[in-house]
């Protein structure tokens, strides 16, 4: 064994090092992300995509064979500052034997399609419009680009006539997009407030590294199954089921997210995960009893299940949508950072809640997520609009009308599009003119 430390009969990985290599995978995604808003608006998605991906598997390599637990950290750090230059967020990223996945992602910057929209902002109509239909098939495909293009010169126009061309993450917030941006945050601390850092299998763990107790866990929520006095095998099984349960769940959410919208979806899931955590939080206070044991390990199945197919799945598309065309990857950036920002706190703070060095709450952890569940839900119908099969122009007119969050899904306004259709047409003569 090269980590962990006695604890009665057995050993745990103690809370300090839980918190530091969670928080030090967050702080790499931080940098890369604010990286990444500069080498993709510079040099295009596909050439940072590559970059991150070459740089990023000699870092992994570091974090695989070393047995130092802070070399390990300086391995991971770096790593994931390189791997969110990507904007590659897969199961690709877990330190596997050799890290030759990096490579997959160098090779898949050569062949995806470049942004249609950066393509555009640098004059590359033919480009753009070629890459666009790689991605979009059918009769609508060509309307569909137009629609794209009009919103991006739209934008560029506005951009002039403010005497304020630059795209800066501060632009962010200010005007309209102050509220896009608020939106995009939030739905990044949704998942954390929903419990993600406790049951998320991307939590860093005893089976990660080399040469640890092989009999600990192999994520955040197998280790607090065990913590709570369920034994490793189980605990295992319940872990494997759940990861089974998350990726149907996900594929169910493609259809009930084009079904019913990002919004619905995701109050009807922080809504019932609110109940589950409560009801762990009740287990908990009996968790000395088998049937307590197995009532928390069922409960955090469906947690896992309702999550993958309703906020887990819906943020990122929320986030994308909120942000303007122009201000795309600043926006996302800022993402980016609100999302490893949250998931710092909460990945440091939370093993120091449940781990038996400290406070050792166990199961009645559920009580706090519970809590945090439904301020969740409470953000999400005050704050997240539904955004759903709206084109880009339609969404700028809706937030420059400045209108409720409930008024999304059912606005129309006879004749508007076509409306602002003409005003981005006009605005384009006008700039070419200028030019």
């Amino acid at each position: 064994m090269t980590f962990g430390e006695p604890a009665g009969q057995s050993y745990i990985i103690p809370a300090l090092w839980l918190g530091l290599w969670n928080a030090l995978v967050q702080l790499g995604i931080m940098i890369g992300a604010s990286i990444n808003s500069w080498l993709i608006e510079k040099f295009g998605r596909r050439i940072g995509f590559s970059s991150g991906g070459f740089i990023g598997s000699a870092d992994d390599r570091v974090a695989i064979f070393d047995d130092s637990s802070f070399r390990v950290s300086c391995g991971l750090h770096t790593s994931e500052i390189f791997h969110e230059l990507c904007s590659f967020k897969t199961l690709l990223r877990s330190p596997l034997p050799l890290s030759g996945h990096s490579l997959a992602a160098v090779l898949i910057g050569f062949v995806i399609p470049e942004s249609s929209a950066y393509l555009v902002r640098k004059g590359r109509a033919e480009d753009a419009a070629a890459s666009w239909r790689r991605l979009h098939s059918g009769i609508t495909a060509d309307a569909e680009f137009a629609t794209l293009e009009a919103s991006v010169v739209r934008e560029s126009a506005v951009a002039r006539q403010e005497a304020d061309q630059s795209a800066t993450v501060l632009q962010c917030f200010r005007g309209t997009d102050a509220r896009r941006t608020r939106i995009i945050i939030w739905s990044n601390l949704l998942q954390q407030l929903v419990g993600i850092a406790l049951i998320a299998n991307a939590t860093v763990s005893a089976q990660t590294w080399p040469r640890l107790d092989r009999s600990r866990s192999a994520n955040s929520k197998q280790y607090f199954l065990q913590l709570t006095g369920m034994s490793a095998q189980l605990s295992l099984l319940i872990t494997q089921i759940g990861i089974s349960c998350s990726i149907l769940a996900y594929a169910i959410s493609w259809y009930t997210m084009t079904k019913f919208g990002r919004r619905s979806i995701m109050l009807w899931s922080a809504g019932i995960v609110s109940v589950l955590w409560l009801s762990i939080g009740v287990a908990g206070c009996f968790q000395s009893h088998s049937n307590a044991l197995w009532y928390i390990g069922i409960a955090l199945l469906v947690i896992s299940f309702v999550l993958a197919s309703g906020v887990r799945a819906a943020w990122p598309v929320v986030s994308a949508e909120a942000s303007s065309i122009r201000l795309r990857s600043q926006s996302q950036t800022v993402a980016w950072v609100a999302n490893v920002l949250f998931s710092w706190v909460f990945m440091f703070v939370v093993p120091y809640l449940f781990n038996m060095d400290e406070a050792n709450l166990g199961g009645k952890i559920g009580f706090i997520f519970a809590g945090l569940s439904v301020l969740g839900f409470i953000l999400i119908f005050l704050e997240i609009p539904e955004m759903k099969v709206r084109s880009y122009i339609e969404i700028d007119y809706m937030f420059e009308q400045k209108l409720p969050t409930r008024m999304f899904k059912t606005y129309f306004e006879k004749n508007w599009l076509s409306t602002a259709e003409i005003k981005c047409a006009d605005e384009r003569f006008e700039l070419s003119h200028r030019e």
